[in-house]
């Protein structure tokens, strides 16, 4: 579910901000959409996303048993790109 938030949530700078909720009868004008950190990663290309990986990653926790010689995030984009490997996963 889409969330929207006024981006100027103040009375100090919305005229149509007042005791804490917007009373333009059209709707917020100055709303956009909330966008999570986990839905942002869901739309991500793989390409985005081996980059985004790279960027939180170094080497002693990176999923890539073998890197390429290429680049880190190439070598990411890769392994993104491969089967899943069947692990077992205790569950509670």
């Amino acid at each position: 579910m889409t969330e929207y938030a006024c981006i100027r949530q103040d009375e100090s700078r919305c005229i149509d901000y007042r005791d804490g909720k917007c009373i333009n009868p059209e709707g917020c004008r100055h709303k956009r959409e909330i966008v999570l950190n986990g839905e942002r990663i869901r739309k991500m290309s793989d390409e985005q996303l081996a980059y985004f990986l790279r960027s939180i990653t170094d080497c002693d926790i990176c999923p890539v048993e073998k890197c390429l010689e290429s680049s880190c995030a190439e070598s990411i984009l890769h392994w993104l790109k491969q089967p899943v490997k069947e692990e077992c996963h205790e569950t509670d």
